[in-house]
């Protein structure tokens, strides 16, 4: 196969049935699996998404990856329920992130948003790359608090993650985002991101 992903897992052992960590120094095991994915030639990357808005009933930590992915299990199989595509999550009236990504929108200054590095979201390594080739770029982009109204009203929208990259999102909760077309500078961020990654569509 020509295009895998490989997911890595590290797990601390266990200290008989009550969940302890032994005292003494124990090597955690690794875990690795692979699968195929088409993450360069995806064609949501060209079409768009679809998502829902869902509570945030995750713990207080997302910003450490863990296998505890229950919540975001519910979120896309919720998702898929209603027809859409994934899921984003809902704290408080603000986004935190999607239920395997990170989460920008595009406002009609053409500043680009995304939530603020908290424990509320996991630091991924696309948003990051995308914030440094957005300012590479001398495009505007802010990291701050955004509802899920002015998410509605933006002017584009993406997720970004390791096996998606960039996604433009063109719905939520089944109100089209610029009327429900893939918008120009995600589309223009993604083409950045694979060239400097040397990767050819």
């Amino acid at each position: 196969m020509k295009d895998l992903s490989i997911y890595k897992s590290l797990v601390a052992p266990i200290h008989h049935v009550f969940f302890d960590f032994p005292s003494s120094s124990v090597a955690p095991t690794l875990v690795l699996f692979v699968q195929h994915s088409t993450v360069v030639n995806h064609p949501n990357a060209s079409k768009g998404i679809s998502v829902v808005s869902v509570e945030d009933i995750r713990w207080q930590r997302c910003d450490i990856k863990t296998v505890a992915l229950l919540a975001a299990c519910l979120a896309k199989h919720h998702a898929h329920q209603q027809g859409a595509d994934d899921a984003i999550f809902i704290k408080e009236g603000y986004i935190t992130e999607g239920s395997s990504s990170n989460f920008f929108i595009v406002n009609q200054q053409d500043e680009i948003i995304t939530r603020p590095l908290s424990q509320d979201i996991l630091p991924g390594i696309t948003r990051q790359a995308i914030i440094q080739l957005a300012k590479e770029q001398k495009l505007t982009i802010i990291e701050r608090l955004f509802t899920l109204e002015e998410a509605k009203q933006a002017k584009e929208a993406f997720i970004s993650s390791a096996t998606t990259l960039i996604w433009p999102v063109i719905s939520i909760d089944n109100e089209k985002i610029n009327q429900g077309k893939v918008g120009a500078l995600s589309q223009r961020l993604r083409e950045i991101y694979l060239e400097k990654a040397g990767v050819k569509p």
